[in-house]
Order: C-alpha cells, then structure tokens, then sequence
C-alpha cells in the first residue's frame, strides 16, 4: 500500500501578493474615508463655549447646594 500523498500547496506568486496588498489598502482607504464622512457630519462646538456652559453648570449646583446647607 502507498502512503497517501496531499497536493502541493499553491504557489503564492509575487503578482498574488501585490494583489492581495492591494485590495487590503483599498478597503482601510474605504474605511478612512467612511470614517472622516460620519465626522465631517458631527456637531462641534468650540471650546471656550463648552467651558462656559461647564461654568454655568457648575455654578447651578454650587448654588442649589449652598441653598441646601443654609451656607451665605
């Protein structure tokens, strides 16, 4: 009886690993793009506002929780 004997793996050739590169640059290019889309459509406020409401806020609690405690 012969032993079994498994087909040669293919070959890769250099043409097939360009290709494969390729097609893996193309697709995280996609993704890049996909990406900046969905944040090119967010809202976006500046930073000094951000902190003026943040001082607003704060200083609602600030001033309930003074309320609260009797504090002057």
């Amino acid at each position: 009886m012969k032993p079994h004997r498994h087909p040669p793996p293919p070959h890769i050739t250099m043409k097939d690993g360009i290709a494969n590169n390729s097609t893996a640059s193309i697709s995280q290019a996609r993704k890049a793009v996909e990406q900046l889309k969905m944040e090119a459509c967010m809202d976006r406020i500046k930073v000094h506002v951000f902190f003026f409401y943040l001082f607003l806020f704060v200083s609602l609690l600030l001033n309930i929780l003074f309320k609260f405690l009797n504090v002057e």
